[in-house]
């Protein structure tokens, strides 16, 4: 899976999220995210790509410390993200809508 997909995933929620922060809906704090890639519209790939992409991203916003506050688990962000690969116009380039949804 090409790094430059990531880079632009991960580009697009930090923006979301910061967003949200410079908005004041949000306050900087640990997440607890769950990341789920669907990719039944995308045809001839790998399932497995979009599962290790689910396994990185969650990896990356639940482990990367955001704050140099210490949260419990309890107080962590609770949030949903789950990206639609609409479609793969070329090999490395996908088409896709993010819904990030937080309790």
């Amino acid at each position: 899976m090409p790094k430059t997909l990531y880079m632009k995933l991960l580009n697009y929620l930090i923006v979301s999220l910061a967003t949200c922060v410079i908005s004041g809906n949000l306050n900087a704090q640990e997440l607890n995210c769950s990341v789920v890639v669907n990719a039944e519209l995308a045809q001839s790939v790998e399932k497995s790509v979009f599962k290790s992409m689910e396994a990185s991203l969650a990896s990356f916003l639940n482990e990367t410390k955001w704050t140099n506050d210490s949260y419990q688990a309890e107080e962590r962000i609770k949030c949903n993200i789950i990206i639609y690969i609409q479609e793969i116009p070329h090999v490395g380039n996908y088409s896709a809508t993010v819904q990030i949804v937080s309790a």
